[in-house]
């Protein structure tokens, strides 16, 4: 039972944070469509966001400046594909690509997607 109010709970922040992404930056439905399609592929909760062109979009995990936290972001261009980077601030290592397409957004959070729950949770 608690799982399914614990997920109840998540839905509900969801639904609300995209809401307020669409007011507070002015997003379209069809793109408010578009970023909710990529969180839920992603499965990392809800990121830090900011428009930073007019039809591209910054997703941000950031577990700030502790020397074992993790940083992973998303550059979403409307339409058409992602640009990703990971930093492991501990062991220094980072990962990153460019033009990749939206299909691939689960794979290409898989690898990191652990480490990122378990810190954000910590």
């Amino acid at each position: 039972m608690e799982k399914q109010n614990n997920a109840h709970v998540h839905l509900f922040k969801w639904n609300n944070y995209l809401a307020r992404m669409e007011q507070m930056l002015c997003l379209t439905p069809e793109q408010v469509c578009y970023v909710r399609e990529i969180l839920l592929a992603a499965q990392l909760g809800p990121p830090n966001a900011a428009e930073i062109y007019e039809n591209e979009m910054l997703l941000v995990w950031d577990q700030g400046q502790k020397p074992d936290s993790h940083y992973f972001e998303i550059s979403v261009q409307f339409g058409a594909e992602f640009e990703w980077f990971y930093r492991n601030r501990l062991t220094g290592i980072f990962a990153g690509d460019e033009h990749c397409p939206v299909e691939n957004i689960a794979l290409v959070v898989a690898p990191y997607r652990d480490v990122l729950l378990r810190t954000a949770l910590s």
